[in-house]
C-alpha cells in the first residue's frame, strides 16, 4: 500500500523534483536535437535511457494517483491505471500540453477518451523496446529500438507531467485555501492548455492555477 502523499511539501519531495530532472535530462538533448516534428523519428541511446525512466516513473506517479482517487484502488498495470482514473477524472484523457516556446500540441491520453480499454500508442512501443529491443517489428521492418525516438520520449514525458499536475491539484484543492496548484519551481517545458495562470492579489509570489472555464473573472 502506497504511503499517503498529504500536502504540497511531500509531493515534491517524492514526485515533482524527480520530474523536474528528467525534464532537464530530455532538455539536455535539445541542442543537439531540435524538438521538431521534422525529428520526430530520430531515435539514440539518450532516448533509450529517458524513454524508459520515464516510463518507469509513469507506473509510480499513476499508481500515486489512483491512490489519491481511491484509496481502496490496487491497479498495477496501464489498464488497471485507466479504469481507475477516468471512472473520476473523465476529462483527464482530453488533455492537451502545449510544449512551450515551439509550435506542438500534445494529446498523449487520448486514447483514453474510448469506452473500450485502449493502450496508448507510445506506451504500447515503451512495452516493444523494454522486452523485445532487438526484434524486428513486422509492420515497419525496423527492430523496436528505434521507437526510442523524440516523438514517443516528448509523449511519455507529456504524459507524465498531466498525471503530476492532476496530483498536485488534488492536494491543493484539499489542503491549500488559495488552491496554489502552480508547481515551485514550475515545468520548463509544458503546460496545459486550458489551465492558466495568475498571481494572486494578496500574496506576490503565488500563483494560481486553475481551469479556464471555472474562472468567474
Amino acid at each position: 500500500m502506497l504511503p499517503p502523499i498529504e500536502d504540497k511539501q511531500a509531493f515534491y519531495k517524492q514526485y515533482w523534483n524527480y520530474y523536474l530532472v528528467l525534464e532537464q535530462d530530455f532538455l539536455s538533448v535539445e541542442p543537439y536535437v531540435a524538438i521538431d516534428p521534422i525529428n520526430f523519428s530520430t531515435y539514440s541511446v539518450q532516448f533509450l535511457k529517458l524513454y524508459q525512466t520515464i516510463c518507469s516513473e509513469i507506473d509510480v506517479v499513476a499508481k500515486c494517483l489512483c491512490n489519491k482517487l481511491d484509496t481502496s484502488s490496487r491497479p498495477d498495470n496501464i489498464t488497471g491505471y485507466q479504469q481507475c482514473i477516468t471512472s473520476s477524472l473523465p476529462d483527464l484523457s482530453d488533455s492537451k500540453v502545449t510544449v512551450m516556446n515551439y509550435d506542438i500540441s500534445l494529446s498523449p491520453w487520448n486514447s483514453w477518451s474510448s469506452d473500450e480499454i485502449q493502450t496508448p500508442e507510445w506506451w504500447k512501443k515503451y512495452n516493444k523496446v523494454k522486452h523485445n529491443r532487438t526484434t524486428i517489428s513486422t509492420n515497419s521492418g525496423e527492430q523496436y529500438y528505434k521507437s526510442a525516438n523524440l516523438e514517443n520520449v516528448l509523449n511519455a514525458l507529456a504524459a507524465l507531467f498531466i498525471l503530476e499536475m492532476n496530483i498536485l491539484k488534488i492536494i491543493a484543492e484539499q489542503t491549500d485555501s488559495l488552491k496554489v496548484w502552480m508547481p515551485d519551481p514550475p515545468s520548463k517545458l509544458f503546460q496545459i492548455e486550458g489551465w492558466t495562470s495568475r498571481c494572486h492579489p494578496f500574496t506576490a509570489e503565488s500563483f494560481v492555477l486553475e481551469p479556464t472555464e471555472s474562472r468567474n473573472e
